[in-house]
């Protein structure tokens, strides 16, 4: 048994443990373990949070130091990722004060609603006018032609932008035209449970293509420019789009491409469940249960007829 003032010196020593150290005992029992894909959180936790509140003390930190970390975040523009550092800065704190770090989370109480703001759910859809004007200008962006690259194969295929960036050369099978997209895993953020194949249409060919000439040596087809070595991330589309929609459309971001590709699909009368399987979405209810077909030859179909209605001619005939 251990006696009141031995354990009231234990408790008083583990509050004394800096933000940084609870940090990495929190990414390594908690976040590598329990996360199917623990990349993220680490790197808002190393980028947003401990930059600003690293080297204090965890007992010391008090709701005004939670609101310095997001306030800053607001500040620059990332309203969804305060709210998203938020939780996971609630769940750090729950941990901390599980293990007796500090007497109480500094987080409790606080919304995401006071923090970023109520996230509303985008419905954001590039027209086909507006895609002629996207394809019209993208050889113009300033930026590195791997990036154009990207932006036009997000469109030619709909897949989340994670599971472009995390793919490698040895999933595309050029011979049999097919994408291999891995289940989600430490080294690939696909948001899906199981392997799935994707055809590949004639213009998904051509990009890839291209795009081996700019890759180098790297595993990986979409690369960091500054480092073959490592994937590219999100943000840097999300950057090159900034940076390069000089007006002449209303702002959209990367993840609309993929929205776009399913409104288009459907306007051309391609059917719910081929267009659902292409984007990686789950067939819901009995169809699911029963329906194992694959549809890799519809898909192949559907991809296809996407890639001649942007294909930029046919854009600027539609136009006319």
């Amino acid at each position: 048994m251990t006696l009141p003032w031995i354990e009231e010196q234990l408790r008083e020593k583990r509050q004394k443990k800096t933000v940084k150290e609870v940090i990495d005992e929190f990414i390594e029992r908690v976040l590598i373990i329990n996360r199917k894909r623990p990349k993220q959180p680490i790197r808002m936790l190393t980028i947003d949070v401990l930059p600003i509140i690293g080297k204090r003390l965890i007992a010391d930190i008090s709701r005004k130091d939670i609101l310095k970390v997001t306030d800053i975040m607001v500040n620059r523009g990332a309203k969804v990722a305060a709210n998203r550092t938020v939780t996971l800065l609630k769940q750090l704190f729950d941990y901390a004060e599980g293990r007796e770090y500090v007497t109480s989370n500094p987080v409790h109480g606080l919304k995401k609603i006071h923090i970023g703001g109520k996230e509303i759910s985008r419905d954001r859809v590039l027209d086909l006018s507006e895609l002629t004007i996207l394809l019209n200008s993208l050889s113009e962006w300033n930026t590195h032609q791997s990036n154009k690259l990207a932006v036009h194969f997000v469109l030619s295929c709909g897949q989340r932008i994670g599971a472009v960036f995390c793919a490698k050369w040895a999933d595309i099978d050029f011979k049999k035209e097919i994408w291999t997209i891995p289940a989600s895993s430490e080294h690939y953020f696909t948001k899906s449970d199981e392997e799935r194949k994707l055809p590949l249409s004639s213009l998904m060919i051509e990009l890839l293509t291209k795009q081996r000439e700019f890759s180098g040596n790297s595993e990986f087809v979409w690369p960091a420019v500054t480092n073959p070595l490592k994937v590219m991330i999100k943000d840097t589309l999300s950057s090159v789009i900034q940076r390069n929609n000089f007006g002449e459309l209303d702002h959209w971001t990367a993840h609309d491409l993929r929205r776009t590709v399913v409104t288009h699909m459907a306007e051309m009368s391609i059917p719910f469940q081929v267009s659902e399987k292409i984007v990686g979405h789950k067939i819901a209810g009995v169809m699911a249960v029963y329906n194992r077909y694959n549809y890799l030859e519809e898909q192949r179909d559907a991809l296809n007829q996407w890639a001649k209605r942007i294909d930029i001619n046919n854009l600027l005939l539609v136009g006319d």
